[in-house]
């Protein structure tokens, strides 16, 4: 959220949000939705990878109890 609302392109990724859901839920071919999805990646923002799993292994902490 931060990297689109630096970015100012909030309006784009809404959009973009909305039309995947949208191809999901009307398509529902894997395949299909691969091919799609390969095509709309080079336009999309795409987050490093490790950025997810660090804030989710921090909250999975969090929620264990295990942050002194």
């Amino acid at each position: 959220m931060a990297m689109v609302l630096i970015q100012r392109t909030w309006k784009k990724h809404s959009a973009q949000f909305w039309v995947i859901l949208n191809e999901i839920t009307v398509i529902r071919n894997p395949e299909q939705l691969s091919a799609i999805a390969a095509k709309r990646k080079p336009s999309m923002l795409l987050l490093p990878y490790g950025i997810p799993i660090a804030l989710g292994t921090i909250g999975y902490f969090l929620w264990m109890g295990m942050l002194v």
